[in-house]
């Protein structure tokens, strides 16, 4: 379940044509990068493939499908029904729905109209993302829709503008028509036949056409042939994309992203109430052994700013909730800040990931008084990563230089023990963590030029939307990458000096956007105690090779 906030419209049906538009947040590919690749789809071959499936329809069958399912590493998702796929109206029901095991070696049809109190990688899941939702109260979560990953091999093949175009031409629009539009970004979805045929998978069936109606039972042998066939298909499209590269493990919370994105269009928990949508966010939050925190807002911490979303993740991104503080009702927040935050022991026992929570500490506890305890700041992790990677004193220097003294200045002053901080993109890149986009320059731009009032406006754009979501999978590649490097221990250390860091507001209040000592780039001297692993660690008597070329950036975004 996506809260509430995140939302994308419904997929632009635009002369019988679906279309999808991808942020350039994500794509980053501008088309003078693009080369012309001519997509000439191998022809399926008339295979007829016996398809083999397990109707369940009672308790005993759906419990010991259930059972198969719990084992597998992944699960293959499709739903069949009265208008399920319809991407509007309220009468949509839900006849069918067909899991399978990877490589479609199991198959279960689950008869819901039968079962009803029975119970995730697909094809086209909004539709079958607000059936499920409406009809059973039963959000898919971290799901993966293989039509958004059939876009993303378009872009990574490089599909030209001219074939772009092509794909989103129709009777209504044609190509001389499309090429006058802005158009960038803008995606038509492929058909799962379609799909089949231009990646060439000619191992399996093609739809056939179904008049019979969903609603006849027993069920007709062409509709149980019907719906397993979509299990054997999406099985197929998945194992093509995984063996050619389109998934990949670094790409993955990036895919996951966009299918919730998809999948999050207007409405669909049109009939949840804010405070229960919350309710639900928070369920999914307290099974997380940790919480990926980020805030988005107007002069974020500073003197006259204020707080508009408060962004939370579970570990990997796996699921991002976007809580819009100015809309939710008082009780909605209390139940957030009591079973997440801070307001209980039992919220306090919760870690909270963040990447320089100065600015998100200070604005929950002068507007929530809710001050963050038990952080882990990511930023901190850095400058302790350096050491490790072999950063000596003289590498120190030369970044304090390159942010604001020249270097024989920084000869003559005592600047022993002074560190540079990274910017959130400024440490991916640094890191090389791959699969990883930059923020969103647009939006970068707002802030830059104090026009960071447009985050207090409602509704907020999708851009900014993603931007605030895009947050959260920066930190968790950036906790990923660090855990599995060392670069938290000693962890107790660590754990003291980031709760240090994020309270360093609190006794004197936000900052003016004008305090360059409180705000700039160089990390407190008071955060680090003396210790023998801290400054220390950091001296110009380390003999370390040095890494002149770091990347460093303005941390303040």
């Amino acid at each position: 379940m996506f809260i509430f906030s995140l939302k994308l419209k419904s997929p632009t049906i635009k002369g019988g044509r679906r279309l999808f538009k991808l942020s350039h947040t994500f794509i980053g590919q501008s088309s003078s990068q693009k080369q012309t690749v001519r997509i000439s789809p191998t022809p399926l071959n008339p295979v007829q493939v016996a398809t083999k499936y397990t109707l369940c329809d009672n308790h005993s069958s759906a419990k010991r499908a259930c059972e198969v399912l719990r084992t597998a590493p992944y699960l293959v998702l499709d739903c069949e029904g009265h208008r399920s796929g319809s991407m509007t109206g309220s009468n949509a029901s839900l006849s069918l729905i067909q899991l399978g095991t990877p490589h479609a070696k199991k198959v279960f049809l689950f008869d819901m109209l039968t079962l009803r109190e029975s119970s995730r990688i697909g094809w086209g899941l909004p539709a079958d993302f607000e059936t499920l939702f409406r009809g059973y109260k039963t959000p898919i979560n971290s799901f993966l829709d293989l039509q958004i990953v059939d876009i993303h091999s378009r872009i990574r093949r490089r599909e030209s503008v001219h074939n772009q175009i092509s794909r989103l031409a129709s009777a209504v629009f044609p190509i001389s028509a499309l090429a006058k539009l802005e158009t960038e970004g803008v995606h038509a979805l492929n058909g799962m036949d379609a799909a089949l045929l231009e990646h060439g998978i000619n191992c399996v069936p093609l739809k056939e056409n179904v008049t019979s109606r969903w609603y006849k039972r027993p069920f007709p042998q062409a509709l149980l042939n019907y719906a397993s066939g979509d299990i054997i298909r999406i099985s197929a499209l998945y194992e093509h994309f995984r063996k050619s590269g389109d998934l990949r493990v670094k790409s993955l919370p990036t895919m996951i992203l966009h299918s919730i994105l998809y999948a999050s269009f207007d409405g669909f928990d049109g009939k949840l109430k804010k405070s229960e949508s919350v309710s639900q966010a928070v369920d999914v939050l307290l099974q997380a052994d940790y919480v990926l925190l980020d805030c988005e807002g107007r002069d974020l911490g500073c003197a006259g700013g204020a707080l508009s979303l408060l962004s939370l993740g579970t570990p990997h991104a796996e699921h991002i909730f976007l809580f819009d503080v100015l809309t939710l009702p008082h009780r909605a927040l209390q139940v957030l800040f009591n079973n997440v935050l801070s307001h209980t022991p039992r919220a306090r026992a919760i870690t909270k990931v963040v990447w320089d929570g100065r600015m998100d500490d200070v604005e929950l506890f002068y507007s929530f008084s809710c001050p963050l305890e038990n952080v882990l700041d990511l930023q901190l992790a850095d400058i302790f990563s350096r050491a490790q990677r072999g950063e000596n004193g003289n590498v120190r220097t030369q970044r304090v230089a390159r942010r604001a003294f020249p270097m024989p200045e920084v000869r003559k002053l005592q600047l022993e023990g002074i560190h540079v901080l990274n910017s959130m993109d400024g440490a991916v890149r640094e890191h090389k963590i791959e699969g990883v986009q930059s923020k969103n320059e647009s939006v970068k731009k707002l802030h830059t030029d104090n026009l960071s009032d447009v985050w207090m406006t409602r509704p907020l754009t999708n851009e900014l939307l993603e931007y605030a979501a895009s947050d959260i999978v920066r930190i968790a590649a950036l906790y990923d990458h660090f855990q599995s490097h060392g670069y938290f221990e000693p962890i107790s250390l660590l754990r003291a000096q980031s709760v240090r860091y994020v309270a360093l507001h609190r006794p004197t209040g936000k900052p003016g956007q004008e305090n360059i000592f409180l705000r700039g780039p160089f990390l407190p001297l008071s955060i680090f105690q003396p210790t023998p692993l801290s400054p220390s660690i950091f001296s110009k008597s380390s003999s370390l090779e040095s890494n002149p070329d770091a990347d460093v950036e303005s941390p303040i975004e």
